[in-house]
């Protein structure tokens, strides 16, 4: 809750966009409200090579409501458990497709099993 960033190093790219390494920073903000006690946890992408920004994502946008027990970058992206419930999930990047329904050209988070 401190506001101070941490950087996860990835071996993920951004297939079918380019083949750019990707650097992940997180920061916890105190912000209340509709997230309790957690804060808002932000994530900023940013290419390894230059340190530029990834697509116009801004550090102080966006976020997820969790208490972050541990994270870990990975070659999808990033890996990391939220402490209240146990749940694990993956930032993982989306390559451009035309299957209905999927998701395309975009990064997301994933609820998936745990390590």
């Amino acid at each position: 809750m401190s506001g101070a960033i941490k950087f996860v190093s990835t071996s993920a790219t951004m297939v079918g966009f380019n083949n750019r390494p990707i650097v992940i920073a997180n920061f916890y903000d105190a912000k209340m409200g509709n997230n309790g006690p957690y804060g808002l946890y932000h994530t900023h992408l940013v290419y390894a090579d230059t340190g530029e920004k990834v697509g116009g994502n801004d550090i102080t946008n966006g976020g997820m409501a969790v208490d972050l027990d541990w994270n870990v970058g990975n070659a999808e992206g990033e890996l990391f458990r939220d402490l209240r419930d146990g749940a694990c999930w993956q930032l993982r990047w989306n390559p451009p497709t035309t299957q209905s329904g999927v998701s395309s050209n975009v990064w997301n988070y994933t609820l998936v099993t745990c390590p």
